[in-house]
C-alpha cells in the first residue's frame, strides 16, 4: 500500500467486483476528498428544491413567490422585485410593470414560465400581466406534475456532483490503492444516495400536500 492515503478500514464491508469495499469513517474519506465540500453542495442543492417547493407551489400563489423569482439577465441572478414593479390588481391578477428595465422583459418571462407555478403571462408593451390560476383540481395535479419535474432536475444535479467528485478521485490512484480509491467512490455514491432519498421524500409530502383535497 502506499503512504499518500489512509490505508486503514474498520472492517471489510463486501466485494464488488473483484474489488475490497473498505468500510471508511469520514475522517478517512476526507483525507482522499474534500468531504465537508461535497456535503455542502449537495446540501446546497437539496436547500433550493425545498425554497423551490415553498415558493413556486403553493396551491394559492402568493404576491411573495412572485415578487422573489429569481431572473437570470446579463450573467447574474436577481429577485424580480429588484428589477421591476410587481402589483397585486386583485385575487386573480398580478402586474408586472417592466419600464424600468424593458431589456429584462424575455428573461422576467422566461423565469416565469419556467417557475412551476402554472402562470401564462401575458404581455403589453413594458407591462405583464400575470392571470393568477384558480385553485381547481387541474391546477393542483399541475403543480403535483411539476413539483416531480422540480425532483427531476435535483436528482440529476445531485448525480453531476457525484460523477465530479468520483472523477476526482480517479485521479488519485497513483498515490492510493484500488480498494481504497473504490471504496471512497462507493461512499459519494452512498452520500449522494441519502440525498436523493431526502428529495424523494420532500416530493411526496408535497404531492400529497397539493392532492390531498383530491382523495
Amino acid at each position: 500500500m502506499h503512504t499518500g492515503c489512509p490505508q486503514s478500514c474498520v472492517a471489510i464491508q463486501a466485494k464488488k467486483e473483484g474489488k475490497r469495499i473498505m468500510l471508511l469513517t469520514d475522517d478517512e474519506v476526507s483525507a482522499v476528498i474534500n468531504l465537508e465540500s461535497l456535503k455542502k453542495r449537495l446540501n446546497h442543492t437539496l436547500d433550493k428544491l425545498r425554497d423551490d417547493y415553498v415558493r413556486s407551489l403553493s396551491v394559492r400563489t402568493s404576491l411573495g413567490s412572485i415578487e422573489a423569482l429569481s431572473v437570470f439577465f446579463e450573467g447574474e441572478k436577481y429577485p424580480l422585485n429588484e428589477m421591476a414593479q410587481v402589483v397585486r390588481k386583485n385575487p386573480t391578477l398580478v402586474v408586472i410593470n417592466m419600464s424600468s428595465l424593458p431589456t429584462a422583459i424575455p428573461s422576467v418571462l422566461e423565469a416565469i414560465n419556467n417557475s412551476g407555478m402554472n402562470i401564462n403571462p401575458q404581455q403589453d408593451g413594458t407591462t405583464l400581466y400575470l392571470p393568477i390560476p384558480q385553485v381547481t383540481r387541474e391546477h393542483r395535479e399541475t403543480l403535483a406534475r411539476n413539483a416531480k419535474n422540480l425532483f427531476q432536475k435535483t436528482k440529476q444535479d445531485l448525480r453531476d456532483i457525484q460523477t465530479k467528485y468520483v472523477k476526482s478521485v480517479n485521479e488519485k490512484r497513483d498515490t492510493c490503492s484500488e480498494d481504497l480509491v473504490f471504496s471512497v467512490q462507493e461512499h459519494i455514491t452512498a452520500v449522494t444516495d441519502d440525498y436523493i432519498s431526502q428529495a424523494e421524500t420532500m416530493l411526496k409530502k408535497k404531492q400529497d400536500e397539493l392532492l390531498s383535497d383530491l382523495k
